[in-house]
């Protein structure tokens, strides 16, 4: 391969660049001194009044050589943190181009330990402290030149300040009657335009506008016609006379439900009994060996069968029964009427078989005759919504109720929410239960009468233990058991 010519330069005369007349013909600036320093990679620890030590006190501010200085501390480094120190550096200003020889020949001669002894760091000992020009000469103490304003106090000499001035002195004028003509008719010009989307849009807003006016209108009536509702509280009476109204309205219809089941019945049994004579033994001869047997043993107890037996069929309620059921269950006090013999209900009428001469114990016992309800002579009072989370304690309400009579002491059933209070007398009985209601802290309890569970009417065997569980079941069953010994009494004198 044929090695590379180097063509020459044409440009180029004798290897030396040319220079342009226009550089030639202009006289070059005087180049000013470099009196500015800067000594670097000096030790992290060293201090400024360290460094001033080891180079001499002529080298110090002020004392005719250096006449500005600036020093900056460098940092040192955790040992392990793998972090290379940063090292200190001096900038100072001579004030003769002299003094720059003497200060190198000063700067050779001498080293730059510190007490801290990051000198001694071997990871500097290859950055050993270097003395050089600074790149940036300038200093703060060399003065800057004051840049002037050319058009400084010129200001008489402008057009719109001039034009101004003409403008302040020179009077107002006011407008003439034809300018004012002009601009009316102007004004006269500019007409409001709408589109038919705006149009609907102002529709359909009004519309809604109406539609909540009306809203809010009918709204503030019911808030009215509901005060003057609430404005005329029922008395106790008429709430009374309402309830009592509503247990006959309920008692008059279970009655007449009570009176077609009855019926039904009674056609249903006429419908399916046997014409034909039949080899078993007539049912009037059962109760007959029962009555026997009960004559031959004497006080011997008699069978559950016999007594279901002798019983006839079940007497069915009444309205008035059913009538006081519900007063009960509602709590309402029944107005005392005389005891007067009720007549029997369709129903047992219907049901109840035949008497017979020759079998007294088929005979369908009395009807039954509801008691007279007793006056309350147990000084025991039930209340009702005796709730403790409405603030209500025995205290409290043991001085509700002392206004009616003397106290003897108020048990509260937390888990209910009622309780049961002891009076001294019945006259306090009394009275608090015509109260009906008494207010106790933030509620009102009710005065109700004190009913024993035992009181309820108790048969005999399997009847008996139905009566004392009590409800309408519990009745039913003592009644049947009551008549099945009652039978039971009548057929033993036959026998």
């Amino acid at each position: 391969m044929p090695p590379k010519v180097i063509a020459r330069n044409a440009d180029r005369q004798g290897g030396v660049l040319p220079v342009s007349a226009a550089a030639r013909a202009s006289p070059g600036k005087a180049v000013a001194p470099r009196l500015k320093l800067e000594v670097r990679r000096l030790p992290p620890g060293l201090t400024l009044t360290e460094f001033e030590e080891t180079l001499g006190d002529e080298w110090k501010l002020n004392n005719g050589k250096v006449d500005w200085r600036e020093y900056r501390q460098g940092k040192t480094r955790l040992p392990g943190s793998g972090k290379v120190p940063e090292q200190s550096r001096c900038y100072l200003h001579v004030s003769n181009e002299t003094y720059v020889r003497e200060f190198e020949r000063r700067f050779l001669e001498v080293a730059f330990p510190d007490k801290a002894g990051t000198h001694k760091n071997p990871d500097l000992k290859h950055l050993a402290p270097t003395l050089g020009y600074a790149p940036n000469q300038r200093t703060p103490l060399q003065q800057q030149k004051q840049r002037t304003d050319n058009r400084q106090g010129t200001i008489d000499q402008d057009a719109e300040f001039i034009a101004f001035l003409e403008a302040e002195t020179q009077p107002i004028v006011k407008a003439t009657a034809v300018d004012i003509a002009h601009q009316e008719q102007k004004s006269e010009k500019v007409v409001v335009r709408t589109t038919p989307l705006i149009e609907d849009l102002r529709e359909k807003k009004a519309i809604k506008a109406k539609a909540a006016h009306a809203k809010a209108d009918k709204t503030e009536k019911d808030k009215k016609a509901v005060k003057s509702n609430d404005a005329k509280p029922a008395t106790d009476k008429d709430s009374t006379a309402i309830q009592q109204q509503k247990v006959e309205q309920a008692a008059k219809e279970l009655g007449k439900v009570a009176t077609k089941q009855a019926a039904a019945k009674q056609a249903q049994q006429t419908k399916v009994a046997p014409t034909a004579p039949s080899k078993k033994p007539a049912p009037t001869s059962k109760p007959q060996r029962v009555a026997s047997n009960a004559s031959t043993t004497g006080s011997a107890p008699t069978s559950p069968a016999a007594q279901r037996v002798s019983a006839g069929p079940r007497q069915r309620a009444n309205a008035d029964g059913i009538k006081k059921m519900l007063q009960k269950d509602l709590g309402i006090r029944p107005k005392p009427t005389p005891p007067t013999q009720p007549a029997a209900s369709p129903a047992a009428t219907t049901t109840s078989p035949p008497p017979t001469t020759s079998t007294p114990a088929t005979t369908a016992p009395p009807p039954k005759v509801p008691a007279p309800k007793p006056s309350p002579t147990s000084p025991k009072a039930y209340l009702k919504h005796a709730n403790p989370s409405q603030g209500m304690t025995e205290i409290l309400i043991q001085q509700a109720l002392a206004q009616y009579g003397e106290m003897g002491h108020v048990t509260i059933d937390p888990r209910k929410g009622t309780a049961i209070a002891v009076f001294k007398d019945g006259e306090g009985l009394r009275k608090a239960l015509e109260a009906k209601r008494v207010v106790v802290a933030k509620g009102a309890v009710e005065v109700l009468e004190f009913r024993e569970r035992g009181n309820v009417n108790a048969g005999v065997g399997r009847g008996g233990f139905r009566g004392g569980r009590g409800g309408r079941g519990g009745g039913r069953g003592g009644a049947q058991s009551n008549a099945g010994g009652a039978a039971a009494a009548t057929s033993a004198p036959a026998a």
